[in-house]
């Protein structure tokens, strides 16, 4: 067991801030992302109580979308104000879920890309959207998911 700590010798390659034995590398400009593709369907993790715990990029995706679909577009707005997202939203419930999914779909097609979010935490796990992403990967249309934060995990 270490019990105690040996401070690092002037020149020590563990020295704090020490980056002697780096090569000297020139740094290239930043390569910029895109964080949006058109025709993907985002599935976008939100917060499960504290907005602070929403991902870089999941703001970023959902800043870059054309179109936002969520459970309770009230809900939502909450959420996308905060972070000063005015993209359109459109409700996906259990009661225009079938429909919505159509429309979605053409949308994609038409090089739209589109966010799935839920109330708080992971769409389609426990709220409507499971249809939504199964009928489009079905389609072939690319889904792709923005993790976050984990109730699992969490507890």
């Amino acid at each position: 067991m270490i019990t105690e700590h040996t401070p690092a010798e002037p020149g020590d390659l563990t020295e704090v801030g020490n980056t002697d034995f780096l090569p000297e590398v020139q740094w290239a400009e930043p390569i910029p992302t895109r964080w949006v593709e058109p025709g993907v369907l985002y599935v976008v993790a939100t917060p499960i109580g504290n907005l602070a715990d929403m991902t870089a990029r999941a703001i970023a995706v959902l800043q870059g979308v054309d179109v936002i679909a969520c459970e309770d577009t009230r809900h939502a707005r909450k959420l996308l104000d905060h972070f000063a997202i005015r993209n359109r939203v459109v409700a996906l419930h259990e009661h225009n879920e079938a429909a919505r999914t159509t429309e979605v779909a053409g949308w994609l097609s038409a090089g739209q890309a589109v966010a799935l979010i839920s109330d708080a935490g992971t769409p389609a796990i426990s709220d409507p959207g499971s249809l939504l992403v199964r009928r489009l990967a079905e389609l072939g249309h690319p889904v792709s998911p923005i993790p976050g934060t984990c109730a699992a995990i969490a507890a």
